[in-house]
């Protein structure tokens, strides 16, 4: 079991922290993530993974303008590979599913947000140098502030599709 608090490093170590620094300590609470592996005659691995930052969201910091953002998540990534050479790795396709709600308390605020985001996305290794994904995610959401800032009706359902190759100069991706 691993601790880590809702902080990271600044973008270098001498950088002044009030003004360089990406992710500040706000409700002084420690999260977690825990992870396991389970194998099976050295041919099978399961990876399992929980993230909790234990982050409390009604706390705030008036100096930052901002609340703390509690971020929870679970991963799983499955590799098997078979007695002839060939590997299979599960999270090559992978699907996701979240459910996102920021409540600034007064059901009026235009800060408040509430939703919900599928994501589906292909990885092909085309060996040591390229990668290529492709993803398709959906998030339908209602934006108290959208019709505001946007003049589009507060519930909204959008789509992206992206391709993206990527070349690693050295060593594997």
């Amino acid at each position: 079991m691993n601790w880590c608090a809702d902080k990271r490093a600044t973008r270098s170590p001498a950088a002044d922290t009030t003004k360089n620094e990406l992710f500040h300590e706000i409700d002084d609470r420690a999260g977690y993530y825990v992870g396991g592996q389970v194998r099976y005659l050295d041919r099978a691995a399961l990876n399992v993974l929980h993230y909790d930052n234990r982050a409390d969201p009604t706390a705030f910091r008036a100096a930052l303008r901002d609340f703390a953002w509690e971020t929870k998540f679970d991963a799983a990534a499955l590799r098997v590979e078979t007695g002839n050479g060939w590997t299979v790795i599960a999270h090559t396709l992978a699907a996701r599913y979240d459910d996102f709600e920021v409540d600034f308390g007064a059901p009026t605020n235009p800060g408040n947000e509430k939703g919900h985001a599928w994501t589906v996305a292909y990885s092909y290794d085309k060996g040591e140098h390229w990668r290529f994904v492709l993803e398709w995610l959906r998030v339908r959401s209602n934006v108290a502030a959208r019709p505001v800032l946007l003049g589009e009706p507060a519930l909204a359902t959008e789509t992206k599709v992206e391709v993206s190759a990527r070349y690693a100069l050295s060593g594997t991706l």
